[in-house]
């Protein structure tokens, strides 16, 4: 069964990437562009990225699934930013778009699929704690 995303919620993260006016502030508080000052990397660069994605006229590229997946999530730019653009709806419509694209490889989808499950079934993550306890003393 193929799931796609509501239109409201694609309208919202395309408004929220159109609503940037690059003033520049959110690299400062951005980790991954602090540690690294590659422009995509920032949440300017990302928000390009996702308006490509967003567009829906072409599968996502391997470095725009790149830059957007080394996003942490912090939101440290959306409190920064002068604009008042709603990151947050901008990286997860982009990462949904991604996921639905299907272009990552099968073993990474897999790995992906497992790990959100284990992590929010307690049944299954409090074993997989109790493996990783007696790995690290390995």
């Amino acid at each position: 069964m193929s799931k796609t995303i509501p239109i409201h919620r694609l309208d919202a993260a395309r408004a929220a990437a159109d609503s940037c006016v690059h003033f520049g502030f959110c690299t400062a508080v951005c980790p991954t562009y602090v540690l690294d000052g590659e422009e995509l990397d920032s949440p300017r660069g990302r928000i390009a990225l996702a308006r490509e994605v967003l567009s829906g006229t072409a599968a996502p590229s391997p470095a725009a699934v790149r830059h957007l997946d080394r996003c942490l999530s912090c939101l440290s730019c959306e409190t920064t930013c002068a604009a008042g653009v709603s990151y947050r709806d901008v990286i997860d419509g982009a990462r949904e778009a991604i996921e639905q694209s299907g272009v990552r490889p099968l073993p990474q989808r897999l790995l992906r699929s497992a790990l959100a499950r284990v992590l929010t079934t307690p049944a299954l993550l409090r074993p997989a704690l109790a493996a990783g306890r007696l790995l690290r003393g390995a």
